[in-house]
Order: C-alpha cells, then sequence, then structure tokens
C-alpha cells in the first residue's frame, strides 16, 4: 500500500504540475479574488476526474477505441480549441481594455465551472489517465481490494492538484497588491498569449505530429 501512494504522488507529479488551460485559467481569475480560486478549480477538477477514472476502471478498452476514432477526435479537438480561445479571448479583451468592462473573465467563469469545463476539455488530461495515469488504474484493478486501493490512490494523487491550484492562486492574488493595474493586466495579456500557444500546440501535436508541448 505505501508503495502505491509513493507511486501514485510520483506519477501524479507529470500530470498535476505541468501547464495547462486549467492553470493558466486559475491564475487568470485569482489575479482579482484570491487563494480561494484554487481550491474550488481543483473541486470542479475532482468532479470531472473521479467519475472519469470510474469510467475508466469499468469499460478502458471500449473508451480508448472510441478516442482513437478520426471524426470522434476532430470534433471533439474543435470544441476544445473554440473554447480555449474565446477564453483567451476575454482575457486579453481585459487586459487592453483601459475603462473597466462590465462582463469581467471571473464572473462569465465561476471557478468551480472553470475545473469542471477545462477538464472535460482538456486532451491531455483525458489521455493521461488512458496512458501514464492507468498504470494506477491496472494496480487498482489487479489488487483484489478495489475499493481500498482506489480511495488511497486517489488521496495520493488529488492532494497534488489542491496544492498546486490553491498555491498558484494564492501567488497570483498576492501579486496583484504588488504589480498594481498595469502589471495586472501585463500578467492577463501574457495569460491570453499562452492560452492561444496552448491551443496552437494541440493542433499540431493531434494532427501534425509536432510537439511544441511538452
Amino acid at each position: 500500500m505505501f508503495d502505491l501512494i509513493i507511486l501514485t504522488i510520483i506519477i501524479s507529479a507529470s500530470g498535476a504540475l505541468s501547464p495547462g488551460p486549467l492553470t493558466v485559467a486559475t491564475v487568470a481569475v485569482s489575479l482579482k479574488r484570491n487563494w480561494k480560486v484554487g481550491v474550488l478549480a481543483a473541486l470542479g477538477h475532482m468532479t470531472v476526474e473521479i467519475p472519469y477514472i470510474i469510467i475508466l476502471i469499468l469499460i478502458y478498452e471500449q473508451i480508448k477505441i472510441f478516442l482513437q476514432n478520426f471524426i470522434v477526435k476532430v470534433f471533439f479537438l474543435t470544441f476544445i480549441l473554440i473554447f480555449i480561445l474565446m477564453f483567451a479571448f476575454f482575457i486579453i479583451r481585459e487586459s487592453l481594455s483601459k475603462v473597466k468592462i462590465e462582463m469581467k473573465i471571473e464572473k462569465i467563469y465561476h471557478p468551480f465551472l472553470i475545473g469542471v469545463i477545462f477538464s472535460i476539455l482538456n486532451p491531455y488530461f483525458l489521455l493521461w489517465w488512458v496512458t501514464v495515469g492507468f498504470v494506477l488504474i491496472k494496480i487498482i484493478i489487479e489488487s483484489g481490494n478495489l475499493l481500498l486501493f482506489f480511495i488511497v490512490m486517489y488521496i495520493a494523487h488529488v492532494w497534488l492538484d489542491y496544492a498546486w491550484l490553491t498555491g498558484l492562486a494564492s501567488v497570483a492574488s498576492l501579486s496583484t497588491n504588488f504589480l498594481g493595474s498595469k502589471g495586472h493586466r501585463i500578467i492577463m495579456f501574457c495569460l491570453g498569449i499562452f492560452l492561444i500557444y496552448l491551443a496552437i500546440g494541440i493542433i499540431l501535436g493531434e494532427f501534425f505530429n509536432f510537439k511544441i508541448l511538452f
């Protein structure tokens, strides 16, 4: 059991600590709020992740074949890219605005919904569990005590998400006090550009096998 905990932490770090749309969106909203954004985003992420893992445990082979279908892949990725680019547009628009706009991104996207939406629409999160993370799922399936091993594994995994997102949210919210309005707008602009970069990375990686993301 202790081996499972250590293995889970090591493997999970590769996913939890990787920059992605959820990380960027959490930081963007945290700039005008506080550390609670990270907690709520992680809770939203967990709301998606738990049932997704359970589904993989039950019907892994069928899910894998479904995700490999080209038509499904194109439709799924197109929907993802539209959402990411739309969020990037809101961030950049706000960063360039010299007056307060009425539809702030933190009002458009609640932190909990950010956690849910950017988990569902993150192909790397979905694929991580059917590739790297499936080592953990296989251990659970072969353990003979599925419920206990699942609970232990997931607790060892999910605390990294909470620690990472809450830590980033705390730093982001504190930075606003030091950087002022102009610094805040610069950060927002950079985050919007980075989201566009992630969208381009997804297109190149999935359709042209050219990776600019790690």
